[in-house]
């Protein structure tokens, strides 16, 4: 009955007319609505499950009843958290991206009562546009110290990629939050390393490959070669190694199919074809690609390995560590071949 409590005390505040509804039926309308989000079942689905939620012979209505509330169980998930982390030490993540709309998440790491690390979204927030360091620094703020009242000695660590507007939004928080470490993503560190190698003729000959405008050439290609042409994020150097990588093994029958396929992508056919009939620029592009290919590596394998769930601070340093060797191995063989 803890939830009719609550829904009383909620009703009281925001409800003055009160409901009308039997307990019985109010707390079952409650548990369903908690289920359907639990399950990522949109509320505009209730009509599918009219017939099996009849069958309780309590009635869901379909619409405003329903939907009104969802405040009610957002606030109780908000107090639920605020238990869960009262008095804890805790870590803060927060990010945002453009990818599929602007997007700004803040997520709150623990360790509970049973040393078993714990995380909970406390922020999703959809925004017009992309949010300065100051405005990051704001909401963060917010957030954590007035919506769910963590007391600024709690937060330990604040954890980012290392994008200017992130760095921008650190000493501000900093200043609030004197105990925190701030922690920048390796992960993103790492892919930055990629961007920057020097490697212009590979670059430009896997933009042509990709055939981004050709599905006929994509489809052409995999008929004959058994293989579907990898494509990459612009932001994730890592998958542009993969694109690299793929081709470096099939790089054999890239001539012969341009040769042979000459009825799509007439002016990116021609560009890569260039390639092939200037021997100074076919050497190069070999060296580049096989230097990116296999220096990259260990970049790309301890990116994947940092990215992954789980305690990967207790991992961090041993990953790191065997990429700086890997790194002085590949620099004493490259001086000994010199």
């Amino acid at each position: 009955m803890t939830l009719l409590v609550a829904r009383k005390s909620y009703d009281a505040t925001e409800s003055p007319i009160g409901e009308t509804l039997p307990e019985q039926h109010h707390l079952y309308h409650i548990k369903v609505v908690r289920t359907f989000f639990l399950a990522g079942v949109p509320l505009n689905k209730l009509s599918v499950f009219r017939e099996l939620l009849k069958k309780m012979r309590i009635a869901c209505q379909i619409g405003g009843h329903m939907s009104d509330l969802i405040p009610f169980i957002l606030q109780q998930e908000k107090e639920q958290i605020k238990k869960e982390i009262s008095g804890k030490a805790i870590s803060a993540v927060f990010d945002g991206t453009s990818r599929l709309g602007e997007v700004f998440v803040i997520v709150v790491r623990f360790v509970d009562s049973d040393w078993c690390v714990q995380q909970r979204m406390i922020r999703l927030q959809l925004l017009v546009k992309t949010m300065t360091g100051d405005e990051i620094a704001r909401q963060i703020i917010n957030t954590l110290s007035v919506e769910y009242a963590i007391q600024s000695q709690q937060v330990m660590g604040m954890i980012h990629d290392c994008a200017s507007t992130n760095n921008v939004a650190m000493p501000t928080l900093k200043v609030l939050y004197p105990c925190m470490l701030g922690v920048g993503c390796f992960s993103h560190t790492l892919n930055r390393v990629g961007e920057n190698f020097n490697i212009p003729f590979a670059n430009d000959f896997v933009t042509h490959w990709l055939f981004s405008h050709s599905s006929k050439a994509r489809f052409l290609w995999k008929e004959r070669s058994g293989l579907a042409i990898c494509s990459y994020c612009p932001t994730s150097w890592r998958s542009k190694w993969e694109v690299m990588h793929q081709l470096m093994k099939v790089f054999g029958d890239v001539e012969p199919f341009l040769r042979s396929s000459d009825d799509f992508s007439g002016n990116t056919r021609a560009k890569l074809l260039e390639y092939f009939a200037d021997s100074t620029k076919m050497r190069t592009l070999k060296v580049e690609l096989a230097s990116v290919v296999d220096a990259g590596k260990p970049f790309v394998e301890a990116t994947y390995k940092l990215e992954s769930d789980g305690p990967i601070v207790l991992e961090c340093f041993d990953v790191i560590s065997a990429l700086d060797v890997a790194i002085k191995i590949e620099f004493t063989q490259m001086y000994k071949r010199l």
